[in-house]
């Protein structure tokens, strides 16, 4: 087990994450979460530490996940890469669709929109993680 090398390679993942978020979510999409809540006020609740520490723990689970199973998808870049996909379409995809089944303030473009963007973000944290990995196991 190389937990200096997971170790670094969460922390790594961890950082891309929570900035691809912030910009996202912070700032592309300000605009559209800004007149959500101005049309349904006490609806959202912004807890950053909170945010912070799902990315966080998110990083943590992915890289060892992919540590543990990026080589069944070829190692490394690749096969890091290919379970963020999967991580991506369960999570961006599919979450999001149980989201918009489930409530009506989400226009369909906007859910659309999110799941491009999980399902990129996951591809591009996978193929990091893998490559900082390099082979090492967890």
């Amino acid at each position: 087990m190389n937990w200096g090398r997971y170790a670094a390679a969460s922390a790594a993942v961890f950082l891309v994450r929570d900035v691809m978020n912030v910009v996202f979510y912070s700032v592309i999409n300000a605009p559209h979460y800004e007149q959500l809540a101005k049309d349904h006020p006490g609806m959202f609740r912004t807890v950053i530490p909170g945010y912070v520490a799902t990315d966080l723990l998110f990083a943590l689970i992915l890289t060892y996940l992919i540590a543990r199973a990026g080589g069944v998808f070829g190692g490394g870049m690749k096969g890091g890469a290919a379970l963020g996909l999967l991580v991506g379409l369960l999570m961006g995809v599919v979450g999001d669709l149980y989201m918009f089944w489930g409530v009506t303030y989400i226009p369909l473009a906007a859910m659309i929109q999110d799941m491009i963007y999980q399902t990129l973000t996951l591809v591009i944290q996978g193929a990091l993680a893998g490559k900082l990995l390099k082979g090492a196991t967890v």
